[in-house]
């Protein structure tokens, strides 16, 4: 689904590389949410230099790396999804929390519980 989100909102992707997409299938929403928001924030017409670099995985927190002009409407929408993501499972898109364990994580009770199964066959 997020292959897509360049042909969906052009306007946000018109970097010379193509944009780096990096998260679990929880936070797809949250970054759906984000490019709808954006997009509805510009002006109408092309925007010259703004467009997303990246969107990934960073200390259990979502990171959006852009690059260009923007309005502080951009801005809010963006620091709101990314400290939103703190409070949503990155693997199932339920209710989460940060953990760490060495390597940190935003996972649901349910989810950690999995991740915690799948260590110890691995052990």
């Amino acid at each position: 689904m997020l292959h897509s989100l360049p042909f969906l909102y052009p306007r946000l992707f018109l970097g010379k590389e193509p944009p780096s997409i990096t998260i679990s299938e929880g936070w797809q929403r949250l970054v759906i949410d984000m490019c709808a928001a954006i997009d509805a924030a510009l002006p109408n017409g092309m925007v010259e230099d703004f467009y997303i670099e990246s969107i990934k995985e960073e200390r259990a927190r979502l990171s959006v790396r852009y690059h260009g002009t923007f309005t502080p409407e951009v801005a809010n929408i963006i620091d709101a999804i990314e400290d939103l993501s703190t409070t949503v499972c990155e693997d199932c898109g339920e209710a989460g929390r940060q953990r760490s364990d060495g390597w940190m994580r935003c996972l649901c009770d349910f989810c950690e519980k999995e991740r915690l199964i799948r260590l110890n066959r691995k052990n």
